[in-house]
């Protein structure tokens, strides 16, 4: 290993992994646009739970409601990655074209996968805190929403 810690790869440049040469910004974007799109459907889902007693068609009034915002937020990432080899960081300037596909690997996942994972698991995927018909929408209540709500009311809203 070379002084100071730093791995160096086969060009000897530095590196973030000793494995391989390939940047981890891959699985970063991957995972960061994958829960992205995940969290939109998942929590449009549990909404739907709470409406609507038969889990199939609250995933397929979920899909309905949060389906087109998917593909939205992917649109606004994939554009901009192929611009990144003007980019002045090296290690960002290899990402490029090659990155664009992580985006679009997650929003078929968000759009085929994870609404066949949803409908096979139903109201049991978020034990021990099933919604039920019925039951209240916790958002509006708590901490989290009292912080949210003095942000809201902040110097920046007047």
């Amino acid at each position: 290993m070379p002084s100071g810690g730093a791995h160096r790869t086969r060009s000897g440049t530095p590196s973030a992994s000793p494995s391989t040469d390939r940047p981890w910004h891959h699985e970063r974007l991957a995972f960061g646009t994958g829960t992205n799109s995940a969290l939109l459907l998942v929590s449009r889902y549990r909404e739907e739970l709470r409406r609507t007693p038969d889990h199939r068609l609250a995933l397929r009034r979920a899909l309905r409601h949060a389906g087109p915002a998917v593909p939205a937020s992917n649109v606004t990432v994939v554009p901009a990655l192929p611009t990144l080899p003007v980019a002045s960081i090296p290690s960002t300037r290899i990402l490029g074209v090659a990155a664009a596909t992580d985006p679009v690997c997650a929003l078929l996942f968000a759009l085929l996968v994870l609404p066949a994972a949803l409908a096979a698991c139903g109201r049991g995927l978020f034990w021990p805190f099933v919604p039920h018909v019925g039951d209240v929408d916790r958002a509006g209540i708590g901490g989290w929403h009292r912080l949210a709500r003095g942000v809201a009311r902040g110097p920046c809203s007047r």
